[in-house]
């Protein structure tokens, strides 16, 4: 395995739990800016926004990625 594979393997949680607070940002907030280390912008506009919460469901076939979804989203 290349190097640049083993790196994104091990930020692949960090990148996927930065997506959900981005969508979490947009459900809320509803436009910029958004700020983080993977992904960020500065304008524009998410409408309709929706009026309740919207689950969002992670997991994977890996024990490492069940572990992680479980300590993440269900504490």
């Amino acid at each position: 395995m290349a190097h640049g594979s083993i790196s994104r393997i091990r930020s692949r949680a960090a990148r996927t739990d930065e997506g959900i607070a981005l969508l979490r940002h947009l459900f809320r907030v509803g436009r910029g800016p958004f700020e983080g280390r993977w992904y960020s912008f500065e304008t524009g506009v998410f409408e309709p926004r929706p009026d309740s919460v919207v689950p969002v469901m992670t997991g994977g076939v890996t024990d490492a990625a069940l572990r992680h979804s479980r300590r993440r989203y269900l504490s």
